[in-house]
């Protein structure tokens, strides 16, 4: 006898003993009356009729309950319903705060890597040998890129067990949050790549392609080899034909530009190649601006054009490509110091996202944190503004003019250089696997979905498990909602396929299950040591996958950054040490996060002192009352300035200043006490000694007391002698030896 559509089917095990119990049927009339007393079965039965559940996710095995609860009673079936029921029903637990069980189970996790790990060494020595019998029974694995997803897993599997082929147009691992940075020049490429295969040096093979086509049915995948030595070489690459027990696919996806005219043209930032082009672009830019047929007053307007770089799209990559850039203008126009320091006025960095606001990935406060920064640094960030063309030396743009969608303006903007940082496609191959999959695999964006084990439907149920997808082609939910397509996650994926696929689970049923256990057959992966190891750990069958956010960060420049990270209480504050502002607000999310806007200051404060001069460091020093007396080297100087200002050291009073160094010899006037104030009167002063020689320079110097062997051109002449005028300093030689001894007997010369 089989249920119609309108009774709810459960799956009751008594006590263990396997045998499923008959309790009749409850159709909906009867769960109506019951709405109140049992809403949450009364909510499941709707899902379940609605079809908005793709499967149920427990089981019900209290018989006590049961058999006590007569409307439970009713609600069992003598039809097995075990695909639908797997698991013990959980009671409801409290999601906020820190996911400690995730964070156990991930440090279990680890200490299993690093035992792999260990043991991996022997075979790298060559020391020890994988033998003939445990080569014919490893399984192969083919593994599609070599992204975030693939330098996961092949760092973690246990080559011992599988025979890994990695297949990749690319023969390196990029650490993508750098890229940025590369292109501008502040990181070398060597930094922040990793060869495939020095990943790990167990790994079978590594091929340099990419799959052009494949045969579910027969497991087999096409690869299609790198075209090398072109000009050596010529002829159509050849194709390849690999057979597999598991294919992992790790493709990643491509810069979706095909809606906009123009837009493959501009450069993009997705590898080290782009990098690598967009960082000669840069350099050519500039160059293209200096030139002299753009020179002078009347030519402005198109030296301007030729440095204007226009980047498209407000996600990290774009806000942290715009930080990079202006900081990279800021430094090469620097007047005497720059390599450009005729371009100062005339570059110009724009930021364009269609959205309304930068970075959607982040919390509201560092949205608007990103957009402040960027604009106080100066770049010119344009919102709520699509781009329709591309064009050599300019933009189309579409801008919202009112709220409404359909009521923008269209404008041009003239632009030297452009960056495509917007969107995102499946690349071609998941357009042909997805072929060979159910229509259900399909997801609305392209990308393929994934069940909690990260494998695709299949149209036979024997080949489930086969093909495991990972990383920006795969669309995977975790708590109701599809995981974005970051780093963070193809990472955490790549990993947990390694450990599935190394422990040896059954991946064909479901849940995934151990070798030689109730659920799955004996074969050459059952250890009874791991086995014993995961049945205590309570993994006897595989644990589903669940991503643990670690944080977000998007670099905006030489001194900020945006970090949106797990919470320690349930506050998230955001806060910058520049700005000196501080945002508490609570979040009433399952899983609760903070996100942090701070700026490394310390290191930027060391750098700012380094360039003081040493009476600039000693006169601040002495402002707070500390002696420099017993300090003989600038670094000496530096390090106490850190500390007076890390303190926060104020200056004192003139008085106890001059109660510190009645045995000094120094007569001083009344210096200004403002910085700025300072630094105006400075620039006066050297526009005034800039009309005196080099010989008048260096003898009122010398009258005042100050060296002037270190001196070589005249600008550090004009230099010295306007900080000397502006800090009144009027110093007598000593008639005595200077001895540079902290001693108040002695006539010590001072610069205050």
């Amino acid at each position: 006898m089989f249920l119609s559509n309108t009774q709810l089917k459960l799956y009751v095990d008594n006590e263990g003993n396997g045998g499923p119990s008959a309790k009749g049927a409850i159709g909906e009339d009867v769960l109506e009356k019951e709405e109140e007393q049992h809403s949450e079965w009364y909510k499941r039965y709707h899902e379940y009729l609605s079809d908005t559940l793709d499967d149920y996710d427990f089981v019900l095995n209290d018989k006590e309950l049961i058999e006590g609860d007569p409307a439970l009673n009713l609600m069992s079936s003598e039809i097995g319903v075990k695909e639908y029921f797997s698991k013990k029903i959980e009671p409801k637990t409290n999601q906020g705060g820190i996911p400690f069980n995730t964070l156990l189970e991930r440090s279990f996790d680890t200490v299993e890597d690093v035992w792999e790990h260990l043991r991996r060494i022997p075979y790298e020595n060559g020391k020890v040998k994988i033998t003939p019998e445990e080569e014919e029974t490893r399984k192969t694995v083919v593994v599609l890129g070599s992204g975030w997803a693939a330098h996961a897993l092949m760092k973690v599997v246990n080559c011992n067990k599988l025979r890994i082929i990695v297949v990749s147009p690319s023969n390196h691992f990029v650490f993508t949050p750098m890229l940025a940075s590369a292109a501008t020049g502040t990181v070398e490429y060597r930094s922040m790549t990793e060869a495939v295969r020095s990943a790990n040096g167990m790994i079978e093979e590594y091929i340099e392609g990419k799959a052009v086509g494949i045969n579910v049915e027969k497991r087999k995948v096409t690869i299609r080899l790198n075209s090398l030595l072109e000009k050596q070489k010529e002829g159509e690459p050849p194709e390849v034909e690999l057979n597999y027990d598991h294919l992992v696919c790790a493709v990643g996806c491509k810069v979706d530009d095909k809606n906009v005219p123009g837009a493959s043209k501009s450069l993009r930032l997705k590898s080290c190649d782009d990098a690598r082009k967009l960082r000669t672009a840069i350099g050519e830019c500039f160059e293209y601006a200096s030139r002299p047929d753009v020179a002078g007053a009347e030519n402005a307007e198109e030296r301007t054009q030729r440095a204007t770089f226009f980047i498209v799209g407000g996600g990290p990559t774009g806000v942290e490509l715009a930080g990079e850039l202006y900081d990279l203008a800021a430094d090469i126009t620097r007047p005497h110091k720059g390599s450009y320091p005729k371009l100062k006025d005339n570059v110009k960095v724009v930021l364009c996202h269609s959205g309304p606001e930068l970075v959607p990935q982040f919390e509201e406060p560092l949205r608007k944190e990103a957009l402040k920064s960027l604009e106080r640094k100066g770049v010119e960030v344009i919102l709520n503004t699509r781009v329709t063309e591309l064009k050599d030396d300019c933009a189309i743009l579409s801008s919202k003019k009112s709220g409404e969608d359909s009521d923008r303006v269209e404008s041009e903007l003239p632009i030297g250089l452009s960056v495509w940082c917007a969107g995102t496609a499946p690349v071609s191959f998941v357009s042909q696997l997805l072929d060979q999959l159910p229509e259900s695999a399909r997801n609305y964006d392209g990308r393929i979905k994934v069940d909690k084990w990260l494998r695709p439907p299949m149209k036979d149920p024997s080949l489930l498990g086969s093909v495991l997808v990972l990383g920006d082609a795969a669309a995977c939910m975790d708590d109701d909602e599809l995981l974005p397509q970051t780093a963070q996650v193809a990472g955490q994926q790549g990993a947990y396929v390694a450990r599935m696929l190394s422990r040896g689970y059954d991946l064909e049923v479901t849940p995934p299950a151990l070798p030689c256990t109730p659920l799955a057959d004996c074969d050459v992966f059952y250890d009874p040591q791991l086995t014993e190891w995961l049945k205590l750990r309570g993994l006897a069958v595989a644990s589903k996958f669940s991503f643990l956010n670690l944080g977000l960060l998007a670099y905006l420049g030489v001194i900020s950054s945006l970090l949106f990270a797990l919470s320690l209480a349930h506050a998230a504050v955001a806060f910058t040490t520049m700005g000196s502002t501080v945002i508490n607000r609570p979040f009433s999310s399952h899983q609760q996060q903070s996100f942090h806007l701070f700026s490394s200051s310390t290191d930027h404060l060391e750098d700012e002192i380094k360039s003081m001069r040493v009476g600039e460091i000693k006169q601040e020093l002495e402002s707070y009352g500390i002696s420099t007396r017993s300090f003989f080297e600038k670094s000496e100087l530096v390090e106490a300035l850190i500390t007076a200002r890390k303190e926060g050291k104020t200056p004192v009073s003139s008085a106890s200043t001059e109660s510190t160094t009645t045995t000094s010899t120094t007569t001083t006037t009344a210096a200004p006490t403002n910085t700025e104030e300072r630094k105006k009167r400075i620039q006066e002063e050297m526009e005034k000694c800039n009309t005196m020689k080099t010989g008048e320079l260096k003898s009122e110097l010398e009258s005042l007391g100050v060296s002037t062997k270190s001196f070589f051109e005249k600008s550090e002449f004009v230099r010295a002698l306007a900080e000397a005028r502006v800090d009144g300093v009027t110093v007598k030689k000593s008639k005595k030896k200077k001895r540079r001894v902290a001693s108040d007997d002695d006539e010590v010369e001072e610069v205050t």
